[in-house]
């Protein structure tokens, strides 16, 4: 008697990895809840010279498993903002659950108090080629502390 294994790989991601354009409809992604969870002297205020920590919630609110990367791009209208990791990439999110992102910056020296800070949040999926989720955009703005 001979058996055989038959794997079968099931994307329910909605992306086309292999171009033969078999593909589900794209999950539904989206961003909340961007908020400053932190500084460096914990005062609630990202001052000149200090880092600060961005956290926000990455969502599948589709049923299925996105078993694919899928992450967060940061951008920020002020050249006074570096950030340590600007595009954080996990590889799958479970469907109707929720992943923390924290985005760590360091604000310069040279940011006048008062500065407005204008920070955008899409989403990414490395890798898919088609039928990719939205970047469903969300903006956070911080001032600088004095």
């Amino acid at each position: 008697m001979s058996r055989f294994l038959v794997v079968t790989a099931l994307f329910a991601s909605g992306c086309d990895f292999f171009g033969d354009g078999a593909v589900e409809p794209p999950d539904q992604f989206s961003i909340t809840n961007p908020s400053l969870i932190d500084d460096s002297n914990r005062d609630g205020i990202v001052h000149a010279g200090e880092r600060g920590w961005i956290e926000l919630h990455l969502n599948n609110e589709w049923n299925d498993d996105w078993m694919a990367e899928v992450g967060v791009h940061a951008t920020v209208d002020n050249p006074g903002v570096v950030f340590l990791d600007d595009e954080p990439v996990f590889f799958g999110i479970f469907g109707n659950t929720s992943a923390d992102i924290r985005f760590i910056f360091d604000l310069d020296p040279s940011v006048p108090p008062g500065t407005v800070l204008n920070f955008d949040f899409e989403i990414t999926a490395p890798g898919c080629v088609a039928n990719c989720p939205g970047p469903n955009p969300i903006q956070f703005q911080l001032v600088s502390g004095s």
